[in-house]
């Protein structure tokens, strides 16, 4: 039986050998979110009294020439293996073997507000500097932390935020 894992693997070789994995990446996403978003259209997909036939016939009609014939088929063997619920899982671990891949940290960064573009290539260039690989940024407004900003890079957090400076600010007056 196939494991998100292998499923992930085999899928980030075929894209390598393609030489298009950011393609396949984007692809994947794609599909992942359609599916995720319209819960009526991934019962459907996930239904198995429905035929085979007529899913794969409604994916090419929906998706047409946007995604790639390798993404189809990966989706029609998930599906013809009652394996499509794993697809979100193994969207994940072939993104994350395609940063490893690419030597890039995606770093979240939230705040209260949508921060500006020089204020975004500050935070890449010095996280660039200090971690040593490329920085994919990924934006999060969150206004319960009223201001400033809170980073994760991998497991690690930088919390610069007002509402933790106002936490410690408490803290040392009591």
């Amino acid at each position: 039986m196939f494991t998100v894992r292998h499923y992930s693997q085999a899928l980030f070789l075929c894209a390598k050998e393609a030489e298009k994995p950011a393609k396949f990446l984007f692809d994947l996403e794609l599909v992942c979110n359609l599916i995720k978003k319209e819960k009526e259209f991934r019962k459907f997909l996930l239904n198995p009294e429905i035929l085979f036939e007529e899913k794969t016939k409604i994916l090419k009609s929906i998706f047409k020439n946007e995604i790639l014939p390798q993404i189809y088929n990966f989706l029609f063997l998930l599906i013809e293996k009652n394996s499509l619920d794993l697809l979100e899982n193994i969207f994940y671990h072939f993104k994350r073997l395609f940063l490893e891949g690419e030597k890039i940290q995606e770093v979240e960064v939230v705040s209260s507000v949508t921060l500006s573009l020089s204020l975004k290539n500050k935070i890449t260039k010095l996280l660039t500097k200090k971690i040593g690989k490329k920085v994919r940024l990924r934006e999060f407004i969150d206004p319960k932390i009223l201001g400033g900003m809170v980073i994760k890079v991998g497991d690690n957090f930088i919390d610069l935020s007002l509402r933790k400076k106002l936490e410690l600010l408490q803290k040392n007056l009591v």
